[in-house]
């Protein structure tokens, strides 16, 4: 259940991103790749491997138990942000036996809309 909410904290930060157009903390800033690897590291292969397949399950997710066990622990589930998307290639970096995270994995994707940087120039002047 941690690999899966650890997981879930890194979506709601890089959703934020995604949404806001801007980098949110520095720890997910392109410069920082390494970082994100060496945390994701900590988990054996196994458990990231099947942490990933827990959120991309299409079970629902039990009802709250009286008395939490390891069958009816609560999962992560749904991933807003697309660099988790579930064919993403920050999934398949995080799901190899090393991580490796590169620029292209942690970069926000573009969105196609609002004006360009040469645009929003030229509408000043």
């Amino acid at each position: 259940a941690a690999a899966t909410w650890l997981v879930g904290f890194f979506d709601s930060l890089l959703f934020w991103e995604e949404k806001e157009h801007s980098s949110f903390v520095e720890v997910l800033g392109i410069q920082h790749k390494h970082c994100v690897g060496k945390l994701f590291q900590r988990f054996e292969v196994e458990i990231r491997v099947e942490a990933f397949a827990r959120i991309y399950s299409n079970d629902k997710p039990p009802s709250i138990p009286s008395a939490v066990t390891e069958e009816a622990l609560i999962y992560f589930r749904r991933p807003r942000s697309k660099r988790l998307a579930k064919d993403s290639l920050l999934i398949a970096a995080l799901m190899k036996g090393k991580v490796v995270v590169r620029e292209l994995e942690m970069a926000i994707p573009c969105t196609g809309e609002g004006r360009s940087t040469r645009e929003r120039k030229r509408a000043r002047v």
